[in-house]
C-alpha cells in the first residue's frame, strides 16, 4: 500500500455511509481517483468541508494496487472558489467542467497538462462576468478535446486539404474537422458552420485561457457554435451523454433575459 500526496480538484462526492463519503478526485500526479473519506460527514471531522465539488485541495490518501476506490487520510484545502459556490449560473459551469473531466478520463492516467487547464479554468470562471461563462466552457472543451487526443481541425478542410475560406463551409463529425465549401455540398451530412463561427473557433482554440474572454462570439453564432462543439463532443467521446451539469445549463440559457440572448441561447 502505497501513501500518495498531490494536490487534487474535487470533481463530486456521494454519501457512502452515515459517516463517509465517496469523493471522486482529479489529481495532478496520478488523474482521476475515487477515494473514501472515512468519517468526513461527522461535524467534527478534520476533513469537514474540505470535499465540496470545485475544490482544489491538497490530499493524501493510500493507494492499493488493483483498487478502484482508495482511502483518503488527509485534506486540506489550498483554494476556495467561493464565487462559484454562491453563485448557481457560475457553479453550473463550474460543475460543468468538472463533470467533463470526470466522464472523459480514465482512472489513473496523469495528465498534468489537464490538470492545470481545469485548475485554471476554475479560476476564470470565479472571476469571469456572466456573459463570459459560455466562452470559457468552450475553450475547455477545445483545449480538453486536444489533450484527449481529439483536437478538431478547423484550418484545412478533412477532405481535399484546401483552406476553407467561403462564407460558409462545413464540418465532419466523422473525419473530425472542417470541409471547404465545394467538398461539403458533397456531404449531405456535414454540419454548416458560417466563416465567423469557424474563425471565432481559430481563436479561441489558439488563446491562453486567461484571454479567452476577451473573444466575443460573433453576432448570431452562438446556438451554431454550441450546437457543434455538442455535437463533436458526443459524436468521439462515448461518455459524453446524459452530462447533467450541461442540460442545466441549457436550461438557464433558455430562461436568459433577450439582452443576454446572443451570449447565452443555445
Amino acid at each position: 500500500m502505497a501513501i500518495c500526496k498531490t494536490e487534487a480538484i474535487v470533481l463530486k462526492a456521494h454519501n457512502f455511509s452515515e459517516s463517509s463519503k465517496v469523493v471522486t478526485l482529479y489529481t495532478k500526479k496520478y488523474g482521476k481517483c475515487a477515494v473514501v473519506a472515512k468519517g468526513v460527514r461527522r461535524p467534527k471531522s478534520s476533513m469537514c468541508g474540505t470535499l465540496e465539488p470545485a475544490t482544489h485541495a491538497a490530499i493524501v490518501f493510500y493507494m492499493k494496487e488493483g483498487r478502484e476506490v482508495h482511502t483518503l487520510s488527509q485534506s486540506d484545502i489550498i483554494t476556495t472558489f467561493r464565487m462559484l459556490q454562491g453563485d448557481l449560473e457560475r457553479f453550473s459551469y463550474a460543475s460543468a467542467v468538472c463533470e467533463l473531466v470526470d466522464r472523459l478520463t480514465p482512472l489513473e492516467a496523469e495528465n498534468r497538462a489537464l490538470f492545470a487547464l481545469t485548475l485554471k479554468t476554475l479560476g476564470e470562471l470565479e472571476r469571469a462576468q456572466p456573459d463570459e461563462f459560455l466562452v470559457l466552457l468552450w475553450f475547455f472543451e477545445l483545449r480538453m478535446l486536444a489533450f484527449l487526443g481529439f483536437k478538431p481541425e478547423l484550418d484545412m478542410c478533412t477532405h481535399c486539404k484546401g483552406i476553407p475560406d467561403k462564407t460558409v463551409v462545413g464540418f465532419s463529425l466523422p473525419k473530425g474537422g472542417v470541409l471547404c465549401s465545394p467538398c461539403a455540398v458533397k456531404d449531405d451530412e456535414a454540419y454548416a458552420l458560417s466563416q465567423k463561427s469557424l474563425d471565432f473557433l481559430r481563436h479561441l482554440q489558439r488563446v491562453r485561457t486567461e484571454n479567452a474572454t476577451k473573444l466575443i462570439p460573433p453576432q448570431g453564432a452562438t446556438s451554431e457554435i454550441d450546437n457543434l462543439l455538442h455535437a463533436f463532443l458526443k459524436y468521439h467521446t462515448d461518455e459524453f451523454r446524459d452530462i447533467k451539469s450541461l442540460r442545466v445549463l441549457h436550461m438557464l440559457r433558455s430562461q436568459c433575459s433577450p439582452s443576454q440572448e446572443d451570449f447565452e441561447k443555445s
